[in-house]
Protein backbone atom coordinates (compact mmCIF):
# COMPACT_ATOMS: atom_id res chain seq x y z
CA UNK A 1 0.00 0.00 0.00
CA UNK A 2 1.35 3.22 -1.13
CA UNK A 3 -0.12 6.49 0.75
CA UNK A 4 1.05 10.12 1.02
CA UNK A 5 -1.25 11.80 3.55
CA UNK A 6 -1.30 14.57 1.89
CA UNK A 7 -3.15 13.22 -0.89
CA UNK A 8 -5.65 11.72 1.66
CA UNK A 9 -8.41 9.63 0.08
CA UNK A 10 -8.17 11.07 -3.22
CA UNK A 11 -5.00 9.23 -4.13
CA UNK A 12 -3.25 6.08 -3.35
CA UNK A 13 -1.88 2.60 -4.61
CA UNK A 14 -1.36 -0.95 -3.86
CA UNK A 15 0.64 -3.69 -5.53
CA UNK A 16 -0.79 -6.90 -7.07
CA UNK A 17 0.84 -10.59 -6.44
CA UNK A 18 3.57 -9.89 -9.57
CA UNK A 19 5.29 -7.27 -7.01
CA UNK A 20 5.99 -5.40 -10.13
CA UNK A 21 5.07 -1.52 -8.74
CA UNK A 22 2.28 0.00 -7.39
CA UNK A 23 -0.71 -0.28 -9.30
CA UNK A 24 -1.96 3.76 -9.10
CA UNK A 25 -5.64 4.74 -9.42
CA UNK A 26 -5.68 6.39 -12.45
CA UNK A 27 -9.64 7.05 -12.49
CA UNK A 28 -9.54 9.33 -9.49
CA UNK A 29 -5.14 10.61 -9.87
CA UNK A 30 -2.71 10.83 -12.35
CA UNK A 31 0.47 10.25 -11.89
CA UNK A 32 3.89 11.51 -13.63
CA UNK A 33 7.23 11.25 -13.12
CA UNK A 34 9.80 14.84 -13.73
CA UNK A 35 12.86 16.26 -12.91
CA UNK A 36 13.21 17.10 -9.17
CA UNK A 37 15.31 19.80 -10.38
CA UNK A 38 13.85 21.42 -13.99
CA UNK A 39 10.31 20.20 -12.95
CA UNK A 40 9.88 19.06 -16.49
CA UNK A 41 8.40 15.52 -16.82
CA UNK A 42 10.69 12.62 -17.55
CA UNK A 43 9.78 9.66 -19.73
CA UNK A 44 8.50 6.62 -18.50
CA UNK A 45 11.13 4.27 -17.06
CA UNK A 46 13.42 7.29 -16.05
CA UNK A 47 13.98 8.38 -12.28
CA UNK A 48 11.96 11.26 -11.74
CA UNK A 49 10.15 12.97 -8.48
CA UNK A 50 6.49 11.67 -8.50
CA UNK A 51 3.89 14.30 -9.14
CA UNK A 52 0.32 13.76 -8.52
CA UNK A 53 -2.83 15.32 -10.45
CA UNK A 54 -6.38 14.84 -8.18
CA UNK A 55 -8.97 14.20 -10.86
CA UNK A 56 -11.84 14.10 -8.49
CA UNK A 57 -11.71 16.63 -5.67
CA UNK A 58 -13.55 19.59 -6.91
CA UNK A 59 -13.51 21.91 -3.59
CA UNK A 60 -9.43 21.20 -3.20
CA UNK A 61 -8.02 19.42 -6.35
CA UNK A 62 -4.33 19.00 -6.39
CA UNK A 63 -2.41 19.67 -9.39
CA UNK A 64 0.75 18.61 -10.17
CA UNK A 65 1.63 17.71 -6.32
CA UNK A 66 4.90 17.23 -5.46
CA UNK A 67 5.03 14.19 -3.28
CA UNK A 68 9.10 13.92 -2.61
CA UNK A 69 9.21 10.39 -3.56
CA UNK A 70 12.06 9.52 -6.71
CA UNK A 71 10.10 7.21 -8.52
CA UNK A 72 9.79 5.26 -12.15
CA UNK A 73 6.74 4.72 -14.27
CA UNK A 74 5.24 1.75 -15.97
CA UNK A 75 2.76 2.35 -18.56
CA UNK A 76 2.71 -0.99 -19.67
CA UNK A 77 -0.02 -3.63 -18.85
CA UNK A 78 1.06 -5.96 -16.08
CA UNK A 79 0.88 -9.44 -15.83
CA UNK A 80 -1.94 -9.63 -13.00
CA UNK A 81 -3.78 -7.97 -16.35
CA UNK A 82 -4.35 -4.62 -14.75
CA UNK A 83 -3.33 -2.05 -17.03
CA UNK A 84 -3.40 1.37 -14.98
CA UNK A 85 -0.11 2.56 -14.46
CA UNK A 86 2.65 1.27 -11.95
CA UNK A 87 5.10 3.30 -10.15
CA UNK A 88 8.01 1.95 -8.06
CA UNK A 89 9.24 3.93 -4.95
CA UNK A 90 13.03 4.33 -4.94
CA UNK A 91 13.67 6.96 -2.00
CA UNK A 92 13.08 10.96 -1.18
CA UNK A 93 14.02 13.44 -3.90
CA UNK A 94 16.07 15.22 -1.03
CA UNK A 95 18.27 12.34 -0.18
CA UNK A 96 19.07 11.96 -3.99
CA UNK A 97 22.66 13.23 -4.88
CA UNK A 98 24.64 12.89 -8.40
CA UNK A 99 28.51 11.79 -8.26
CA UNK A 100 29.61 12.25 -11.60
CA UNK A 101 26.62 12.62 -13.14
CA UNK A 102 25.10 8.90 -11.09
CA UNK A 103 22.00 8.97 -9.11
CA UNK A 104 23.05 8.10 -5.52
CA UNK A 105 20.36 6.88 -2.75
CA UNK A 106 20.83 5.48 0.35
CA UNK A 107 19.24 2.29 0.11
CA UNK A 108 21.89 1.56 -2.89
CA UNK A 109 24.40 1.57 0.41
CA UNK A 110 22.45 -0.22 3.02
CA UNK A 111 22.61 -3.32 1.37
CA UNK A 112 26.70 -3.19 0.50
CA UNK A 113 27.11 -1.65 4.36
CA UNK A 114 25.03 -4.05 6.08
CA UNK A 115 26.65 -7.10 4.67
CA UNK A 116 29.68 -6.80 7.01
CA UNK A 117 29.94 -8.09 10.77
CA UNK A 118 31.31 -5.32 12.24
CA UNK A 119 29.17 -2.87 10.29
CA UNK A 120 25.65 -5.38 10.36
CA UNK A 121 23.95 -2.34 11.75
CA UNK A 122 23.96 -0.37 8.52
CA UNK A 123 24.55 2.83 10.20
CA UNK A 124 26.19 5.47 8.37
CA UNK A 125 25.62 9.02 6.67
CA UNK A 126 25.97 10.38 3.50
CA UNK A 127 27.79 13.89 3.74
CA UNK A 128 26.89 15.83 1.38
CA UNK A 129 28.43 19.21 0.64
CA UNK A 130 26.17 20.01 -2.61
CA UNK A 131 23.49 18.05 -4.99
CA UNK A 132 26.37 17.00 -6.98
CA UNK A 133 29.58 16.08 -5.91
CA UNK A 134 32.94 14.80 -7.49
CA UNK A 135 33.29 12.01 -4.43
CA UNK A 136 30.72 9.93 -2.54
CA UNK A 137 31.74 10.72 1.47
CA UNK A 138 30.37 8.36 3.64
CA UNK A 139 30.59 8.05 7.47
CA UNK A 140 29.95 4.71 8.05
CA UNK A 141 29.60 3.16 12.13
CA UNK A 142 30.93 0.02 13.26
CA UNK A 143 30.47 -2.23 16.56
CA UNK A 144 33.77 -2.24 18.37
CA UNK A 145 33.08 -5.57 19.80
CA UNK A 146 32.52 -6.85 16.20
CA UNK A 147 35.80 -5.51 14.81
CA UNK A 148 38.59 -8.59 14.52
CA UNK A 149 41.00 -6.32 12.00
CA UNK A 150 42.24 -3.19 12.02
CA UNK A 151 40.28 -0.40 11.47
CA UNK A 152 41.73 0.33 7.99
CA UNK A 153 41.43 -3.57 6.83
CA UNK A 154 37.28 -2.92 7.59
CA UNK A 155 37.63 0.53 5.51
CA UNK A 156 39.23 -0.81 2.61
CA UNK A 157 36.61 -3.67 2.46
CA UNK A 158 33.83 -0.83 2.78
CA UNK A 159 35.74 0.84 -0.24
CA UNK A 160 36.54 -1.69 -2.20
CA UNK A 161 32.54 -2.96 -2.20
CA UNK A 162 31.13 0.34 -2.77
CA UNK A 163 33.09 1.05 -5.47
CA UNK A 164 32.53 -2.18 -7.34
CA UNK A 165 29.15 -1.44 -7.18
CA UNK A 166 28.46 1.84 -7.69
CA UNK A 167 31.63 2.94 -9.58
CA UNK A 168 31.86 6.35 -8.10
CA UNK A 169 35.29 7.81 -6.00
CA UNK A 170 34.32 7.58 -2.46
CA UNK A 171 35.93 8.35 0.67
CA UNK A 172 34.78 6.92 3.63
CA UNK A 173 35.12 8.00 7.87
CA UNK A 174 34.52 5.03 10.21
CA UNK A 175 33.32 6.16 13.88
CA UNK A 176 32.43 4.08 16.62
CA UNK A 177 28.43 3.36 15.97
CA UNK A 178 27.98 5.42 19.40
CA UNK A 179 29.68 8.10 18.07
CA UNK A 180 27.77 8.32 14.76
CA UNK A 181 24.55 7.93 16.85
CA UNK A 182 25.27 10.78 18.75
CA UNK A 183 24.81 12.73 15.69
CA UNK A 184 21.62 12.54 15.03
CA UNK A 185 18.00 11.90 17.29
CA UNK A 186 18.46 8.94 19.95
CA UNK A 187 18.57 5.95 17.88
CA UNK A 188 18.10 7.08 14.59
CA UNK A 189 20.75 9.05 12.45
CA UNK A 190 19.80 11.30 9.35
CA UNK A 191 21.09 8.97 5.90
CA UNK A 192 21.74 12.59 4.58
CA UNK A 193 23.65 15.23 6.21
CA UNK A 194 25.17 18.40 5.15
CA UNK A 195 29.22 18.49 5.84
Amino acid sequence: MFETTSLGDVAGATECRMHDGFHAYEDIAFIEAIDPVTRQPVPDGEVGELVVTTLVDRMAPLIRYATGDLTTIDRSPCGCGRNHARFKVLGRASDQILIEGRSILPREIMSLVEVHTETRGALFQIVRTDREMATLRLRVGYDVSRLTSPEASLRLRLHDQIFAALGVPLAIELLDEQELLKLGPPHKIPRVTKA
